[in-house]
């Protein structure tokens, strides 16, 4: 562990399907969601009477959700480009009730059947069908499904009159090609899109042109209705009572291999500085200056991939909140981390960060001044108080005890668990891993770990287990190949102590989320074991890395991943293929940031950690540091992975990646529509802040469960607190 209504019946509508590998069929609805003459549907289906501004997701025949777009279905260039407006087949939508038709080329224009509506047609390659979007995401097909559009960049090849912009009118005044049609050619900023038909740009190759109003026309006299910038687009509203929502769809791309012989903190250009393409200044209270103007940033040159979506699987079931307690944080900030200041009705569990295992798999605490008292509250040294009731016995050594009296009142245990929140240890951690491979390869070695574990409980009032091994088969930490299985042996045999002991105690255990790692955990069998899978989805990203990145991005970034679904998303779909249900799934949520020095965008190279700001927390600060610096440093939202980066305005510049109130609410929101079981905090002081009149904030957690318990809740209207210090 690093440290909704219903729509009325009868309307029609029509389901845009996939019959691989290219030609869209159409089922046309009789009722919602029910074809005439077959099995209910599943899959999406365009509402018709709505100017193509409204589409439906049906689940065996019943609309499991309803979308609204409020500029109108998009297109740019590709399966599931773009937000969740991006409509990824060719279909002209009228403005009334009367039929769609449907373009089975996407380079074929349709015609406007209908007397007495208006048409705009929208090009397309593929449908958007959640069961084939796997097998389009190879680089074969995507260039198969491009080829009849003119690829050739070089050549200048683009017949369909393909350019760049926020708009139609932006891309005729811009006039950088796409030829192919993909948004992947407008480079890192996301909120252009690639329209056809700006014949301006074709002919005279410079902004000047006809474009000048919110439509133009192509070639062939099609008519091109303006919809708005892709922002616009995927800031959708929903109608009430909504039960789902199908996420949207988040292009990334790869970076190609760069000259090593750059300066740090240069663009590829030479360039000095610059905030990162498309990320956008935030507004209101958080403090800015001037920003520089913005720079290139790497050149992709790997096709996109995407995201598959998910088929929406709300659940109004209560949120399970988990915050570790890292016992080393007590001895800073004038104890401010102490337990009579944490209020615990924020949380559901408390994993206390760490135990430790010896060789023989005994286990014992990690500080044998900090861990008693935190645990069981302050030493009595007035000998009158003394009394068998607050006489306490702590694991200081492997096998061995020392008891004390203590003021049980002010102990985490009693502070938590009075309050209805249960207290777990934690096992391991990163520093404390390296005896895991030795404990699980000797079968008796397990039994001695096993029953550790239920004395461990025992003796403290635990009320479950939590196993940190980071990781199963990592070198590093003495891992082996054997770990694999022999991980699951250790957590068989612990699940079967605790079942011994009687009552409901849980078994949880914090996973990797790498695909590398993971590989070397037997997920499905681990199932039978673990009450709850708590997912590591933070520290995708660092100043290990060559470049500038977000530490925990709800979607993949796109560079500098060493695999796809190098993110909170990708590492919940991961376990997803394994098999295991997603109301058994916690994601992390990171109350620090990581740093970097000598860079001021995303995408960039850097100097490393920057532990000259933030010297207190060796480069990865805590949010509440992070905050304390924010006068200083321009913030920056990363809508791509829907998270927070700040940067500093002088010196030599730097900037940190981290999750803001918003970045937590968006998580929640995530794990609501996901149906996930909840949520693990590493770790709980990070957002204490102290607000210098006796008062300590606390604007991460508090998002969290503002979230929690109004799922219509906002986040876009959640910020930094500033003046803090």
């Amino acid at each position: 562990m690093r440290r909704r209504r219903r729509s009325p019946a009868h309307l029609l509508a029509t389901a845009l399907v996939l019959a691989f590998p290219t030609t869209a069929v159409v089922h046309a609805l009789d009722a919602d969601c029910q074809p005439p003459d077959a099995d209910p549907y599943t899959g999406y289906s365009l509402k018709l009477g709505y100017g193509c501004q409204q589409y439906v997701y049906c689940t065996s025949g019943t609309i499991s959700s309803w979308h609204v777009c409020t500029n109108g279905l998009l297109f740019n260039g590709d399966v599931g480009v773009g937000g969740i407006c991006d409509w990824a087949v060719a279909v002209s939508c009228p403005t009334d009730d009367s039929e769609v038709d449907v373009v089975e080329d996407a380079n074929v224009v349709a015609p406007a059947t209908t007397t007495g509506t208006t048409t705009t047609t929208i090009a397309a390659t593929q449908a958007q069908s959640p069961d084939v979007l796997p097998s389009l995401l190879s680089q074969s097909s995507m260039n198969d499904n491009n080829d009849d559009k003119g690829d050739d960049v070089a050549g200048g090849d683009n017949p369909e009159s393909y350019f760049c912009g926020e708009s139609e009118t932006d891309a005729a005044k811009l006039c950088k090609p796409c030829p192919s049609g993909r948004m992947i050619e407008c480079g890192d900023n996301f909120t252009h899109g690639c329209f056809r038909g700006i014949t301006s740009c074709s002919t005279s190759g410079s902004s000047s042109g006809s474009s000048t109003g919110s439509t133009s026309e192509s070639e062939s006299g099609e008519t091109l209705t303006s919809t708005g910038t892709f922002a616009d687009a995927v800031n959708y509203s929903l109608t009430e009572n909504l039960d789902g929502i199908v996420d949207s769809y988040h292009e990334q791309v790869q970076v190609k291999e760069q000259d090593q012989t750059m300066e740090v903190g240069q663009d590829n250009d030479g360039d000095d500085g610059g905030e990162g393409e498309g990320d956008e200044a935030v507004s209101g209270p958080t403090p800015s200056s001037p920003a520089a103007t913005p720079i290139p940033s790497l050149s992709p040159t790997l096709p996109p991939y995407t995201m598959a979506p998910f088929v929406p699987s709300y659940s109004s079931a209560s949120k399970t909140v988990i915050g570790y307690y890292a016992s080393w944080q007590w001895y800073d900030r004038n104890k401010l981390a102490d337990p009579v200041n944490i209020d615990f009705t924020k949380y559901t569990r408390i994993n206390f960060a760490f135990f430790q295992p010896d060789l023989e798999g005994n286990l014992y605490g990690t500080d044998d001044w900090a861990d008693p008292q935190l645990l069981f509250g302050p030493y009595l040294y007035d000998t009158n108080m003394h009394s068998d009731d607050n006489k306490r016995c702590s694991w200081d050594k492997p096998r061995e005890t020392t008891c004390n009296h203590h003021d049980t009142m002010k102990g985490l245990l009693y502070l938590a668990q009075s309050k209805g929140v249960e207290v777990w240890p934690s096992i391991g951690g990163w520093t404390l891993s390296d005896n895991f491979p030795t404990i699980a390869a000797d079968e008796k070695l397990r039994e001695n770990f096993a029953q550790q574990c239920v004395d461990l409980i025992r003796a403290y009032g635990f009320d479950g287990i939590d196993i940190d091994w980071e990781y199963p088969g990592y070198e590093d930490h003495s891992g082996t190949p054997a770990d694999t299985e022999n991980f699951t042996l250790l957590l068989q045999a612990v699940r079967a102590k605790l079942d011994d002991l009687g009552g409901s105690y849980g078994l949880t255990a914090a996973l990797p989320c790498p695909a590398d790692k993971v590989e070397k955990i037997q997920v499905s069998k681990i199932q039978e074991y673990l009450t709850e899978f708590n997912l590591m989805s933070y520290d995708f990203h660092g100043a290990w890395d060559t470049l500038t990145g977000i530490n925990a991005p709800m979607f993949d970034q796109g560079w500098g991943d060493k695999t796809q679904r190098w993110s909170t998303h990708g590492c919940v779909e991961t376990y997803l293929d394994h098999g295991v249900p997603l109301n058994k799934i916690n994601i992390g949520l990171p109350f620090y940031g990581r740093s970097f020095t000598r860079a001021t965008g995303m995408k960039q190279f850097h100097g490393g950690a920057d532990d000259i700001n933030f010297h207190l927390d060796e480069g990865s600060p805590q949010y509440f540091n992070i905050v304390n610096e924010l006068g200083r440093m321009t913030t920056y939202r990363h809508e791509e992975t829907q998270t927070q980066y700040a940067v500093f305005n002088e010196g030599d510049r730097g900037l940190v990646s981290y999750d803001d109130a918003r970045a937590i609410c968006d998580k929640v929101h995530y794990a609501n529509e996901r149906g996930l079981r909840g949520f693990l905090i590493w770790e709980i002081s990070g957002d204490m802040i102290d607000m210098g009149n006796g008062q300590i904030s606390t604007p991460l957690i508090d998002a969290t469960n503002a979230k929690i318990s109004n799922p219509s809740l906002d986040c876009s209207g959640l910020r930094d607190p500033v003046g803090v210090k």
